[in-house]
């Protein structure tokens, strides 16, 4: 059976092509196929952002969506104590499904609050959480890095971070019933830190998928 069973779907379409007065305001027909054809999708708005993280998911249309998230002093995590350490913190998880990730950004800074500000840990986001005794996110697991990343921090003493899209390419995503997570990670040597400390992020990341 069709999506619209018996009903003309030239006619049921044609109701798009008009303006829409909504109380948001007037809202564009090609507004109004986008978000007609993002409730088809489902992903828009089912799309769970973490605490800490703020921003939207939009849809692009052909089945593209685009995740624009900003982070204020964002704690990923507790440094190493003058030892390798990797660790990472969910940022968002999406729904169900098939999906490509097909890259994106990330700029801003990160910040420790610890000794020794001169470290330069690898920054990326993973579909796996960083862990483990590790001095970069490659020997942690290549899903540690394989949405966005590896990028190198100038510093932790709001060193600047940036870079675009994965050294892996684009990523293939299986989304079971509980929804894929997507991590923020870090990893690094932290030499000649006195004391274990918090590390953040302030910044933008930008995501781009498809869902299949």
């Amino acid at each position: 059976m069709s999506l619209y069973g018996a009903l003309d779907k030239t006619k049921h379409f044609a109701e798009f092509n008009e303006p829409l007065d909504s109380a948001e305001g007037v809202l564009s027909p090609d507004v109004r196929k986008t978000r007609a054809l993002d409730n088809l999708m489902g992903v828009n708005g089912a799309v769970a952002l973490e605490d800490g993280v703020s921003g939207a998911v939009n849809y692009l249309g052909n089945g593209m969506y685009e995740a624009i998230l900003d982070f204020d002093d964002f704690v990923v995590g507790t440094s190493g104590d003058d030892a390798n350490l990797a660790f990472g913190k969910k940022i968002l998880t999406l729904p169900e499904g098939e999906y490509v990730m097909l890259g994106g950004a990330l700029a801003g800074t990160m910040f420790g609050d610890i000794s020794v500000k001169s470290d330069t840990p690898e920054v990326g986001v993973g579909t796996t959480q960083a862990t483990g005794a590790q001095a970069t996110l490659g020997a942690v697991a290549a899903t540690a890095e394989d949405v966005i990343g590896p990028f190198v921090a100038a510093s932790v003493n709001n060193g600047v971070v940036a870079g675009f899209n994965a050294a892996s390419g684009p990523k293939a995503v299986s989304a079971g019933s509980g929804g894929q997570a997507l991590y923020l990670n870090v990893a690094d040597g932290w030499a000649d830190v006195d004391a274990a400390g918090d590390v953040s992020f302030t910044g933008t990341i930008v995501l781009r998928f498809r869902k299949a």
